[in-house]
């Protein structure tokens, strides 16, 4: 029986990590509630410090040897823990002040500002099928925002902005992550991460954290699976999948946060759901189904 072509093995490598992006959005989806709860118990900056720090201890005992390469690192991970914590700082503030189907709308507008973050890097615009999927994605997004109403709130404009850093962060990964071990690049954000919360705790926060068993939990699920475990697998996945392509598929998050929200009775079920929703999917079938571009290396396997 022959090998397998190079071509073959990197269909399936980006295949796999294609699937790997949607699950861990399908995790991801599930956030804006529970830090919604979380923030009865922890002012925002002390849960964004709580959660990374579990993060890290939990990637450490994972693998002890990754935690000195992991400090040499942190220079190299600085624009994406610097805009990590300006992402998760604006959104967890807004959601104070707006829904978890809001926010989870409004942050996946970062499918918009990656290919301008890539033209502006390169100078040429990504390859045509990817920009009709951005297209057809963010008309979803826009469709999806409809059931939870037409006012604007400060929580919004805050949402918007960490949609504008996170999209910067998806467009640095997918070049970092193509360079430097996994593990080493995960644990130097995560660690950075929870040491810059704590002086942005005291300068944004009133500073709480209630150890009361629901508090702990949402820490625990939101440190250990949303974090140390998801991290990991997107900076994996981004050194094979180019980062246009990548924010298109964080497009199916709002689809699903905005079931989870309605399930939770937070936000109120309208066509407009189901049409954007539908958009958002078709979006990701286009990007999915797009020719890959020439790679330079392809990552191991997921």
């Amino acid at each position: 029986m022959s090998a397998p072509s190079p071509t073959g093995t990197a269909a399936s490598t980006r295949t796999r990590a294609r699937v790997a992006l949607a699950l861990l959005t399908t995790l991801w989806s599930s956030t804006f509630v529970v830090i919604e709860a979380g923030l009865g118990g922890a002012s925002p900056f002390v849960l964004i410090a709580s959660r990374f720090a579990l993060a890290s201890i939990a990637l450490i005992a994972w693998r002890p040897s990754a935690l000195w390469p992991a400090l040499r690192a942190t220079r190299v991970a600085l624009p994406l823990t610097l805009t990590m914590v300006l992402s998760f700082g604006l959104q967890t503030f807004g959601l104070q002040t707006t829904t978890p189907a809001r926010s989870a709308f409004l942050t996946s507008l970062m499918v918009v500002f990656v290919p301008a973050f890539e033209l502006l890097h390169t100078r040429r615009l990504p390859r045509p099928r990817l920009l009709v999927a951005v297209c057809i994605a963010a008309l979803g997004v826009l469709a999806l925002f409809h059931p939870v109403g037409l006012e604007w709130r400060r929580g919004d404009t805050l949402t918007l902005l960490s949609a504008i850093s996170f999209g910067y962060y998806v467009f640095e990964l997918s070049n970092l992550a193509q360079r430097h071990e996994v593990s080493t690049l995960v644990l130097a954000q995560t660690l950075g991460i929870a040491i810059l919360a704590v002086p942005c705790a005291l300068v944004f926060d009133e500073p709480h954290f209630d150890f009361a068993p629901a508090t702990l939990l949402v820490v625990a699920y939101l440190g250990l699976v949303c974090t140390a475990f998801t991290f990991t697998v997107m900076t994996r996945a981004q050194a094979v999948v180019p980062a246009v392509e990548a924010s298109i598929i964080y497009t199916l998050e709002p689809v699903l946060a905005a079931l989870i929200s309605l399930a939770f009775g937070r936000d109120i079920f309208r066509w407009q759901l189901a049409a954007g929703g539908a958009l958002v999917v078709l979006a990701t079938l286009v990007a999915a189904t797009a020719p890959p571009a020439p790679a330079t290396a392809i990552a191991p396997a997921l």
